[in-house]
């Protein structure tokens, strides 16, 4: 809910990349957009937490920190050997700079994926992130729908 709060109040334009093209799923007519509506929903709020919380935090989090670990020669280190949630200042740093990148909104994105990542070291579990993720996703999209401001989708 902090995330959805602070990101609907974060659309400066300098803190933007490029312009958000919107989405209105009223445009296909009444019953069709009805349907593009919920569809949008489910897949903000349930497909891409998921999608994306096993990428920035159970992935590349982990990824991160094994480019930098030193091993032996020639043995590779697997990012499943370290422990979800361990927290290095440069994983934590370039998991947050390229998850802001991905966004629109590149700051409002950053402070979501450090608070992600802050939920992570504190629970050391997936499923809390997904969770946050989707909420934040969620009340976006009723926002969506409720004010008809697109261009947040």
């Amino acid at each position: 809910m902090v995330v959805y709060l602070a990101w609907v109040r974060m659309d400066w334009s300098w803190a933007m990349l490029g312009q958000g093209a919107g989405y209105n799923p009223w445009q296909a007519g009444a019953r069709a957009g009805g349907l593009l509506a919920a569809v949008r929903l489910f897949g903000a709020a349930v497909v891409v937490p998921m999608m994306e919380e096993l990428f920035w935090r159970s992935f590349l989090l982990r990824f991160v920190i094994t480019l930098f670990l030193e091993e032996k020669p020639n043995v590779p280190t697997e990012f499943t050997s370290i422990p979800l949630g361990k927290f290095t200042p440069l994983s934590c740093i370039v998991t947050v700079v390229l998850f802001g990148s991905e966004h629109t909104l590149w700051l409002a994105g950053m402070m979501a994926g450090a608070l992600y990542n802050l939920l992570l070291y504190k629970t050391r579990r997936l499923w809390p992130c997904i969770l946050a993720h989707g909420v934040t996703n969620l009340l976006l999209g009723v926002h969506v729908l409720v004010t008809q401001e697109w261009q947040w989708w």
